[in-house]
């Protein structure tokens, strides 16, 4: 297996959608990296932006968020990226849009999580999605579920009012309360409410949710996806 590191491969990765998000997804890069010194690492531009528009607000409302994100990719292009990850699940409402005002090759996360699901989990069927408002109500996951054959499966309103309150309330996510005990319990509890409906899996649809830990082998962190495929891609490895 090759592990020299393409040294012309640089990651653009916009973050502050939240804050942290991006930061993690950095960090889990250089976790998973089969680095033994500073020079094999991945080289890395991130842009925390944290004044783009709250993507579900936007969604909610009607209103395009699509250009300032495209701006953002654009700026890490021109920082010296070759390849662009939108940390953020529910930015991929709009994908299209931001595709075609941005010149940067993008990762995308969504993709690449049911396409990890399809090819590693062949007998799962049924997956549980724990995301926004935005995310769930846009279908940003359903049609690669679709394309995969896999049935979503969502929470009812009052598990979705639970999701909403640990991501966007004072002592949520959003805030900074990612090494709360409350929290983390919260998310566990949430990931059994889906698959005690049938869920095989549970995707974690936000990228808010990737900062807590939880130990339960039924949950798929897409951050870890995106951080093992910017891996792959930048070292030239073919293998899982």
């Amino acid at each position: 297996m090759n592990q020299v590191i393409d040294k012309n491969f640089t990651l653009g990765i916009l973050g502050g959608m939240g804050p942290l998000a991006g930061v993690e997804l950095q960090r889990k890069i250089i976790k998973f990296s089969p680095a033994q010194k500073d020079q094999d690492h991945v080289k890395m531009v991130c842009f925390t932006n944290p004044h783009i528009n709250d993507r579900t607000a936007c969604l909610e409302s009607g209103e395009d968020f699509s250009l300032s994100i495209a701006t953002s990719l654009n700026q890490l292009k021109n920082f010296g990226a070759a390849i662009g990850v939108i940390a953020c699940n529910t930015a991929h409402a709009q994908i299209e849009a931001i595709e075609n005002q941005s010149t940067l090759p993008l990762v995308n996360i969504v993709e690449e999580t049911v396409n990890y699901l399809s090819v590693c989990f062949p007998d799962v069927k049924k997956i549980g999605l724990l995301a926004t408002n935005g995310t769930i109500k846009s279908g940003v996951y359903r049609k690669y579920f679709e394309k995969y054959n896999f049935e979503e499966i969502l929470p009812d309103k009052e598990t979705q009012e639970v999701v909403t309150e640990l991501i966007y309330s004072s002592t949520g996510l959003k805030s900074g309360f990612v090494e709360t005990k409350i929290n983390a319990y919260v998310l566990n509890a949430l990931v059994e409410r889906l698959l005690d409906k049938g869920a095989d899996m549970v995707i974690f649809g936000c990228t808010e949710l990737s900062l807590l830990n939880i130990d339960n082998d039924k949950t798929v962190d897409p951050l870890i996806i995106v951080a093992k495929k910017i891996i792959k891609l930048a070292y030239h490895l073919d293998v899982e």
